[in-house]
């Protein structure tokens, strides 16, 4: 397999020389939005594949950016829906690849495929554009100078109240002490590392640290508290007749009701992102370069985060959204937050004392 994996990467290196002999790069149609490789001429001696197929999870695709993609293009693009991430992850491993040209993952699942050689090497020639992305999403800890994926949009994890529960401070130490005040009232996911996470920084230690006493303090933490936290696998909306407040991502209060406001912890927390990447033996390499390379376009990731509610990571589109969008946190996190989001980075024998620790005390 990886005498074919090199053959492909060779392949895209002489599409690029092709490209550069031919005086053509990236170009923007006259009717559309949509930046696509070279002009007709180009496209007449096939340099962009005809075809391109997709997998993203549920509704995760506006219809109007495969639209514009298509139009100026004349790829014909097929999507194909996962249920979630692992969903994806477990098909490729199982086989999927050679019919995937490019895949919209989390964070996390996009350092395992690269751990485990699934995804190609970006030629990052194809796509223009990098150096709009913002900071730290221009740099990941899993995928560092963006050599396999190119990042979508994000959400901050945090948490949802209503505006009439009394917390003491905007910060993980005030949600807990919420659910101590008001047993049964707060929600949190059955997700180990998310949980602990929370906790662990609500101690003043770090989201991701390794640290045995850090994790042991957590560990007792987690049982005092738990008598108080509702524990389930999706925690319940928010509302008076919901949740007080519940641990979530937030783009689930995108747009929340006057009742409901959601909260970025000031002393930190970790925003999730999702970034497409192109699976080892992509049948339509090409086209799927030019699809990452349209995704961080300034009009495209305006389009994508005014239909998808999740912020785009690339930096001049803020002032080009409407306020509603910028000024809400669960899509946008507020300024004095952004110096503490951090990515969720556990080694394995972190996220193993997390699971550990999480079996003890959820069940």
């Amino acid at each position: 397999m990886a005498p074919m994996a090199t053959s492909r990467r060779e392949f895209l290196l002489s599409t690029t020389a092709f490209l550069a002999a031919a005086g053509c790069g990236f170009g923007t149609s006259s009717n559309s939005d949509v930046e696509n490789i070279g002009g007709p001429g180009v496209r007449g001696k096939q340099v962009l594949e005809g075809e391109l197929s997709l997998a993203v999870p549920g509704s995760a695709l506006p219809r109007r950016i495969v639209s514009d993609f298509r139009d100026t293009t004349g790829v014909q693009v097929r999507v194909q829906r996962v249920g979630t991430d692992e969903d994806l992850l477990l098909g490729i491993g199982a086989g999927a690849t050679g019919s995937l040209d490019a895949v919209l993952v989390g964070d996390q699942v996009l350092t395992q495929l690269i751990d485990r050689e699934l995804v190609e090497p970006l030629d990052r020639s194809l796509i223009p554009g990098r150096d709009g992305i913002a900071p730290p999403y221009d740099d990941p800890p899993g995928d560092g100078g963006l050599r396999h994926g190119i990042p979508q949009d994000l959400t901050p994890v945090g948490f949802a109240a209503l505006t009439t529960a009394p917390i003491r401070q905007d910060s993980w130490r005030g949600f807990f002490r919420l659910a101590e005040e008001y047993p049964g009232r707060v929600d949190v996911p059955d997700d180990a590392a998310t949980v602990i996470g929370a906790v662990l920084v609500s101690l003043g230690h770090q989201w991701n640290t390794d640290d045995g006493g850090d994790l042991d303090e957590a560990a007792a933490e987690l049982r005092r508290l738990r008598p108080a936290l509702i524990v389930r696998s999706s925690p319940r909306t928010v509302a008076a007749s919901g949740a007080m407040a519940a641990l979530s991502e937030g783009s689930r209060y995108r747009s929340a009701p006057p009742q409901v406001r959601f909260v970025v912890p000031i002393e930190g927390t970790i925003v999730r992102v999702r970034s497409w990447c192109i699976p080892i033996l992509a049948p339509h390499p090409v086209s799927a370069h030019a699809w990452l390379a349209n995704a961080i376009r300034p009009a495209t990731a305006r389009a994508w985060t005014v239909a998808v509610g999740r912020a785009t990571p690339v930096e001049s589109v803020t002032t080009q959204l409407p306020a509603s969008i910028v000024d809400d946190p669960a899509v946008y996190p507020p300024s004095d937050a952004i110096p503490n989001l951090i990515y969720q980075d556990l080694s394995a024998d972190g996220l193993a004392r997390r699971e550990e620790i999480w079996a003890q005390v959820a069940s």
